[in-house]
């Protein structure tokens, strides 16, 4: 199967997400900056769930550079993380409006790490498709591991009754997310698949 559509429908889904939530900020009670300021919780939220979605963009725009097919394994796991991109507008309002309870800061955080997961694991199955030798990156485990370490500090800080800790987690694992992905635009995908050598060969 080709990956146009898929591509074209993750951008679709991700560009609506952006949107509604910003659709779902609350307003100030008043002009004044100390109003603004009140909704500090609620800029940090949509920041930290603007880079996800951004970085999920970015990161499955670059890996699918590479990809000539994809199979139905592929659709089901993007759809599962699309599916849980989708919960961010709602969540990102959840938190902010409860930046200091546990349930929406644990919520919030799971969703992460299933949204993580389920890219992981399209990766996999991409890797799996025998036309897709030319994607050739490998993923640092240790880049990955930093990741879900990061997620595991903040659901001991959850249950050590410190929920903000969640919500700092995950800004700083996605974060520590772009360094995985600078690994595709500058990995050595093998010199028979380098696009100088496709365009040699043609010519030839």
């Amino acid at each position: 199967m080709d990956s146009g559509r898929l591509e074209a429908f993750v951008d679709a889904i991700i560009a609506i997400v952006i949107t509604i939530i910003v659709l779902g900020f609350p307003q100030p009670e008043n002009t004044s900056f100390e109003a603004i300021w009140n909704l500090k919780p609620v800029f940090f939220a949509y920041l930290t769930s603007f880079i996800t979605c951004f970085t999920m963009w970015y990161s499955h725009h670059n890996m699918f550079h590479y990809i000539k097919r994809i199979d139905r394994k592929v659709i089901v796991s993007t759809g599962i993380m699309l599916f849980w991109i989708t919960l961010l507008p709602f969540l990102t309002i959840y938190v902010a409006e409860n930046f200091n309870s546990s349930i929406p800061q644990l919520l919030y955080g799971i969703t992460f790490v299933i949204i993580e997961a389920s890219y992981l694991l399209t990766t996999k199955f991409l890797l799996d498709i025998k036309d897709n030798k030319k994607l050739r990156y490998q993923l640092c485990a240790h880049k990955v591991a930093q990741r879900f370490y990061l997620y595991i500090v903040g659901f001991i800080g959850l249950f050590m009754g410190i929920p903000e800790i969640m919500s700092v987690a995950c800004f700083v694992s996605i974060a520590i997310f772009y360094i995985p992905i600078k690994q595709i635009r500058h990995c050595v995908i093998t010199e028979e698949y380098t696009d100088e050598n496709i365009q040699t060969s043609t010519s030839s």
